[in-house]
């Protein structure tokens, strides 16, 4: 597969793949569900079921596997009411690692079908990760993959998820061990959020050394790009921390989500002054909340 186009000049697709035959996702109309698509005949995508008429729904559409690739550990007790067995994938925003792609297709190869992959809302990390399944599956193309992406509206900012399902391609050598299927995974969300924002802080810094310009080394990493990932960061972490937190750090969170949002609005309208400003809030807040919580 070529490479990935699209960062800050723009988006376009790729020239490795060409353009065929539109796909039209079948778009269901739901009370339960955000974003209910039937991507392919036997994988569908959409939010996280969260009320037992939700999983009942799922039901009705003759759905057998629920697979969530969130962090947030899924209801099995609602999914077992239906008879629906459910596969915990949980992936990130940046992207689909080898082991989770390899999961995805021992799902289409041992679970049983029809299957509802889903994310927190729908849009991102659920879309692609179905893409990637519908792909092992043999049910679409990766060109397809990328209109489902489009259809059902992932960020064209997430370009870790657009490339994996643009570059996915089945493995060529015998996998002599495969992932085990698990109802959850036992891995601390938290703390992969919290790596996530260190990262995007350390991608920052080295970009603000270069003067808020794309690193020519580091074509793939943008400002923009650095300043979503650790805004999702802080995202991710509220959702996932403990309810037995400090009040404190629970505002620190929230500082921290409304910052990073203020520092993507001045990296896109170039404001320099208020993209140190508020660069040097997250940085110091941070700081603190590393000095009275961290271990």
């Amino acid at each position: 597969m070529g490479t990935l186009i699209g960062c800050l000049g723009g988006w376009g697709r790729s020239s490795s793949l060409t353009s065929g035959t539109p796909l039209e996702l079948k778009k269901i109309s739901s009370k339960n569900l955000e974003n209910l698509f039937q991507i392919s005949p036997s994988i569908y995508s959409g939010s996280e079921p969260k009320t037992d008429t939700a999983f009942e729904e799922l039901n009705r559409l003759g759905i057998r596997t629920v697979v969530s690739v969130d962090g947030i550990r899924p209801n099995l007790k609602e999914a077992h009411k239906q008879n629906l067995r459910y596969v915990h994938i949980p992936i990130g925003y940046d992207g689909i690692e080898e082991h989770a792609q390899l999961s995805l297709i021992q799902l289409i190869q041992s679970a049983e079908g029809p299957y509802y992959i889903h994310c927190h809302h729908g849009r991102h990390r659920g879309p692609a990760a179905a893409a990637i399944a519908a792909i092992a599956k043999k049910e679409l193309t990766n060109e397809e993959g990328w209109q489902v992406l489009e259809q059902a509206r992932t960020g064209q900012e997430y370009t870790g998820l657009w490339q994996a399902v643009e570059s996915f391609d089945l493995p060529k050598n015998q996998i002599t061990e495969w992932p085990k299927l698990l109802a959850f995974s036992k891995v601390d969300s938290f703390s992969a959020s919290m790596a996530m924002m260190d990262r995007a802080i350390s991608h920052l810094e080295e970009l603000r050394d270069n003067d808020w310009k794309t690193i020519k080394e580091h074509p793939d990493l943008t400002p923009d790009l650095a300043a979503l990932h650790l805004r999702e960061g802080f995202v991710e972490a509220q959702r996932t921390m403990s309810s037995s937190v400090p009040q404190d750090f629970k505002q620190s969170l929230e500082e921290g989500i409304k910052n990073s949002k203020a520092l993507e609005s001045a990296l896109k309208k170039e404001l320099k002054a208020d993209i140190e400003t508020h660069f040097i809030k997250i940085k110091r807040s941070c700081r603190t909340c590393h000095k009275e919580h961290r271990n």
